[in-house]
């Protein structure tokens, strides 16, 4: 197998715990298991993004933090990580292949050059709740493949595109999550949920039920 340069892309420096990031992560530590050179981007500024903060503060903050590696996602040692002001021409190497992930960086690696390997991009959410949403669209028909986690982004993309993503699901690590109690011995009445702050995920409705469901056992 070809030894690959490959170039993540992620749409700031994750200084916490975060879902579609950590995705990232894992593609970046199993595609390096298999010998692929990994190098990873994260930038300051993006695409339709404005911010009151001069950039080279923002570059200066974050390097005092440290943070150009994540502190709480163990990637190998091996794979390089770095903060870039852009994602530009300027601030990338050459490269076999480019991922990236969120929309608006989709349309900045769709400037970038063909040295600066083939264009991928992966989707893991209908990405609208702070985006302008024709230009979440219109994201869906740039000259990239795109691939989805899930066949419902799947389908979106096709009707606002007319093109076929690669339907790419993620998977289950099963060296942490994994069955030490069989069901039928389990307590009848447990419940595990997924909270989270971020109100369009629901967690109000979850919990809305939980105490319902207290009430009635």
């Amino acid at each position: 197998m070809k030894k690959l340069k490959i170039n993540i892309v992620l749409p700031f420096p994750v200084t916490k715990p975060v879902g579609g990031a950590k995705i990232m992560y894992e593609y970046a530590n199993r595609l390096h298991e298999r010998g692929h050179q990994i190098n990873i981007f994260h930038s300051i500024k993006r695409p339709f993004k404005k911010s009151s903060t001069p950039l080279f503060l923002k570059r200066l903050m974050f390097a005092i933090r440290g943070v150009a590696r994540p502190k709480w996602f163990s990637l190998h040692q091996e794979i390089k990580c770095f903060i870039v002001p852009e994602i530009s021409n300027q601030h990338l190497p050459d490269a076999d292949i480019i991922l990236s992930t969120w929309w608006q960086m989709t349309y900045a690696i769709n400037e970038l050059s063909e040295a600066k390997g083939k264009k991928f991009n992966l989707i893991q959410d209908y990405e609208i709740w702070k985006g302008d949403e024709e230009r979440v669209h219109n994201s869906y028909q740039l000259p990239i493949q795109h691939l989805v986690i899930a066949k419902y982004l799947q389908q979106l993309v096709f009707e606002k595109s007319g093109k076929h993503p690669i339907h790419i699901p993620n998977a289950i690590d099963t060296e942490k999550f994994f069955l030490t109690t069989k069901i039928g011995e389990r307590h009848p009445r447990s419940i595990i949920m997924l909270y989270s702050e971020e109100k369009r995920k629901g967690t109000e409705y979850g919990l809305t039920i939980l105490k319902k469901l207290k009430s009635e056992f």
